[in-house]
C-alpha cells in the first residue's frame, strides 16, 4: 500500500479542505470535511464528485464497472461508472454541516488482466444538476492528488 500526502495548496472553495482516500482492486471510500466557507456557497441546484481517474490510460484499465454494494454519508449519495473514471458524489451538497465528515464508498468490479498498481488522480469537480441529472454537468474542477492504487493519500 502505497500512502501520499498532497502537497499544501489553497483549495478551491468546492474541495474539501480536510480528506482522505483509499482505492484498491475492488473497493473506492473517499472522505472529507468541508469548511462554512465552502458548505454557504453551495446552491440547491449544485452537486459534487470526487473522480478517480487514470493518469496514463483510462480508469477501465483498472476497473471494468461497480459492484452491487455502495453506501455513506453524502448528502444524496450517488455513484457512476464510465471508461474515464470512476466518482462517488452527493447530489445535495448544501445539505451539508460545516466541518462535519462524510463520506462515501462503493465496491468495483476489476477488470480482466487487472495490473497490479495502478496510477490515478483523485478530481474534486463541482456540477450543475438541475433536478436529479444522471450525470451532473461539470462547472469547475482540481486535481487535489495523484497516488497509485492500491493506496490511499491524505490532503
Amino acid at each position: 500500500m502505497t500512502f501520499v500526502s498532497a502537497p499544501a495548496y489553497a483549495w478551491d472553495w468546492y474541495t474539501p479542505h480536510d480528506g482522505y482516500t483509499f482505492a484498491d482492486e475492488d473497493y473506492y471510500y473517499l472522505r472529507g470535511v468541508w469548511s462554512s466557507t465552502s458548505v454557504d456557497k453551495y446552491s440547491w441546484w449544485d452537486a459534487w464528485e470526487g473522480e478517480l481517474r487514470g493518469t496514463s490510460q483510462a480508469i477501465s484499465a483498472y476497473y471494468s464497472g461497480l459492484g452491487s454494494s455502495w453506501g455513506g454519508s453524502f448528502p444524496g449519495r450517488y455513484r457512476e461508472y464510465d471508461s474515464n473514471d470512476v466518482m462517488l458524489g452527493m447530489a445535495s451538497p448544501h445539505l451539508m454541516s460545516a466541518n462535519t465528515t462524510y463520506y462515501a464508498y462503493t465496491y468495483t468490479t476489476p477488470s480482466s488482466g487487472q495490473p497490479g498498481s495502478f496510477s490515478v488522480l483523485l478530481e474534486s469537480e463541482l456540477c450543475y444538476d438541475y433536478g436529479g441529472l444522471p450525470d451532473p454537468v461539470p462547472r469547475d474542477w482540481e486535481t487535489i492528488t495523484t497516488f497509485t492504487i492500491p493506496g490511499s493519500a491524505s490532503w
